[in-house]
């Protein structure tokens, strides 16, 4: 029963083969556990078939083709796992191939070559309850393909390495960035050295002295502009008639007497005249 299971979690072990591209996935690895758990189980099966003779050369020969099937299934499953071993690999891949083409392969060819009751004896010797069958050695040539072919992917695979442009470019990128960092430093260290901190500006360890306050220095008056220079017309008369006559000094008006009196005698005095004025008028 459990061999039974195992055979049909293997149909899903060829399907992720073909189905999933990645090399390395778990899910496919853990089917190809499964395919060899199935056939490891099966060469267990072959071994404790009472109806054939231990010693018969046809159930070794199949019984070795499927334990060596078992571990060329192991080296799979270590291939999706990304811990693959290819000179192991190769080895059993070789072995398991020959050797289930050596036990299916003459045996399908006298099946279907001779008469009906050689088939009989072919397929089982003793009797009808022996588990060799026509489908166990088409499960054979199936296999001697199936590992034929994966042998033929593992010379054509290519070889799982950087590439030579990108390899280049990112040694230039690595390169350039240490040019830059080299730079940044060197810029930081000029800054650095050209800033003064404040022992520099005060002296050292010497005790900061209060700035002294300077007199504010006077500023000196703009120059003027210079003047153009007027020639009057009296220096031109003169520089052609010779001297010009006097002029008449103006009259002065003489000047007014103030008035010494009192502020009190003046008001009386203006109100008086007011008066005399204002019944003058009214007589009239």
């Amino acid at each position: 029963f459990l061999t039974a299971v195992l055979a049909f979690l293997s149909i899903g072990h060829h399907f992720l083969s073909s189905f999933i591209t990645a090399s390395k996935t778990d899910l496919r690895a853990y089917f190809a556990i499964a395919t060899a758990a199935f056939v490891a189980l099966y060469s267990m099966l072959i071994h404790l078939d009472n109806s054939t003779a231990i010693s018969e050369p046809a159930k070794a020969l199949r019984q070795v083709s499927f334990i060596l099937l078992a571990i060329f299934s192991l080296y799979e499953a270590r291939i999706s796992l990304g811990r693959e071993m290819w000179r192991i690999y190769s080895a059993f891949g070789l072995a398991t191939a020959s050797l289930t083409a050596y036990t299916s392969i003459p045996a399908l060819i006298t099946y279907f070559a001779k008469s009906n009751e050689f088939r009989k004896v072919l397929i089982s010797s003793v009797g009808p309850e022996s588990l060799a069958s026509v489908e166990e050695y088409v499960f054979l040539l199936a296999a001697f393909i199936f590992v034929l072919v994966r042998l033929c992917l593992c010379i054509l695979a290519k070889e799982d390495k950087e590439n030579e442009l990108i390899k280049a470019l990112d040694e230039h990128a690595s390169e350039r960035e240490a040019q830059v960092n080299e730079s940044f430093e060197r810029h930081q260290e000029t800054f650095a050295s050209k800033q003064l901190s404040i022992f520099d500006l005060y002296g050292g360890d010497e005790e900061i002295s209060e700035p002294v306050e300077e007199e504010p220095v006077k500023e000196e008056p703009a120059e003027e502009d210079e003047k153009e220079i007027v020639i009057s017309d009296d220096a031109i008369y003169e520089s052609i008639f010779g001297k010009m006559p006097e002029r008449p000094e103006p009259e002065t008006e003489p000047e007014e007497e103030a008035d010494e009196r009192a502020p009190e005698e003046i008001a009386e005095s203006i109100f008086h005249t007011v008066d005399s004025v204002m019944n003058e008028s009214s007589d009239k």
